[in-house]
C-alpha cells in the first residue's frame, strides 16, 4: 500500500471495494476533496448504492476538517452524485441518471475530460434549446428588445480574440435573447449555464475556424430574423450553424482508428 494513501472499507461494501484517498492540499481544501470524490464516482471506483465511510473517517483520510468535508459533500449532493441521509450515511448515486448541470459545470471548469457522448448530447440539447429560444424571441420581442439585441450583437468581439474566448459575450447575447423570448424558465436556464459559456467557447471557436461567416455577422443576421418576426428563419440560422458544430464534434469524438477507416473507404471509392 502506498504510504500517502489511506484505505477505508465502507460498512456495506465487500473487501474488494476499498476506497483509496489522498491527503488534500490546504490551499484548495473543499475543491480538491470534491474533485477526488467526483473522480472516484465517475471512474466507477465507488459504485452506485455504496455507502462512503463516515464523516470522521472520510475527513481523516483526506486530511481535512469535517467542516471542509461537509462543504464538499454538500456540493457533491447538489450535483446529484450522492445522497446524504442523516443518521444513516452518505450513499453514492448513479451519476449517469442523477447528475445535473452543476456536475457538468464543475467538470468542465476544472478541465476534466468529458465523455464524447456527453459532449455530443450537450451540443444536441444546446441546438434544440437555442432554436426554441430564438423562435420565441422572434414571436415576442418588442422594440426595446430588438434595440438591446442589436447593441449586444454589434459589440461581438472579433473571432478568436481573448474577449470572445472568455465566453462573456456569448452569455450576454443568449441572455438577451432569452429575455426577449419572455420565457423566464429559459432565462433561469441560461443563468444556470453561465459558467459553461467560458468553458465551451474556446472549443466552439476552434470549430468556427475556416468558416466564411464571422460570429458577429451570423448573429446580426439572426437579429434581423428576430426583428422581422420570422420564427422559421431565426430557428434555421441557429440550427444550421449548430448542425455544423455537431458534425465537427462527432468527427472529433470518433476514435483515430474509425477516422482512418473512413478515410481509407473514401479513398477506395
Amino acid at each position: 500500500m502506498r504510504s500517502n494513501e489511506s484505505i477505508l472499507i465502507s460498512e456495506h461494501s465487500t473487501p474488494s471495494a476499498a476506497f483509496a484517498f489522498r491527503p488534500v492540499p490546504k490551499n484548495r481544501i473543499s475543491e480538491d476533496a470534491l474533485a477526488q470524490l467526483v473522480d472516484m464516482i465517475v471512474s466507477g471506483e465507488v459504485k452506485p448504492g455504496e455507502r462512503l465511510p463516515g464523516e470522521r473517517e472520510l475527513a481523516q483520510s483526506l486530511s481535512i476538517t469535517r467542516t471542509s468535508l461537509r462543504e464538499a459533500l454538500r456540493r457533491l449532493e447538489n450535483m446529484g452524485l450522492a445522497a446524504v441521509r442523516q443518521g444513516d450515511g452518505i450513499y453514492v448515486r448513479d451519476f449517469r441518471r442523477e447528475a445535473n448541470l452543476d456536475f457538468i459545470n464543475f467538470q468542465a471548469g476544472r478541465g476534466a475530460a468529458l465523455e464524447p457522448q456527453l459532449l455530443l448530447g450537450m451540443d444536441e440539447a444546446r441546438r434544440l434549446m437555442s432554436a426554441m429560444v430564438v423562435s420565441l424571441a422572434a414571436r415576442r420581442a418588442d422594440a426595446s428588445d430588438i434595440k438591446e439585441l442589436r447593441r449586444v450583437a454589434g459589440e461581438c468581439p472579433p473571432d478568436g480574440s481573448p474577449e470572445l474566448l472568455s465566453g462573456k459575450w456569448d452569455y450576454d447575447f443568449y441572455l438577451t435573447i432569452a429575455l426577449a423570448s419572455k420565457n423566464r424558465a429559459f432565462v433561469c436556464l441560461i443563468n444556470t449555464m453561465k459558467g459553461m459559456f467560458a468553458t465551451f467557447r474556446p472549443m466552439y471557436s476552434h470549430l468556427d475556424e475556416g468558416r466564411r461567416e464571422s460570429i458577429k455577422d451570423l448573429n446580426l443576421r439572426l437579429v434581423d430574423a428576430i426583428e422581422s418576426g420570422d420564427e422559421r428563419a431565426a430557428s434555421a440560422i441557429v440550427e444550421e450553424r449548430m448542425r455544423q458544430d455537431m458534425e465537427d464534434l462527432a468527427k472529433r469524438a470518433q476514435s483515430p482508428e474509425k477516422r482512418k477507416s473512413k478515410t481509407r473507404k473514401a479513398g477506395v471509392k
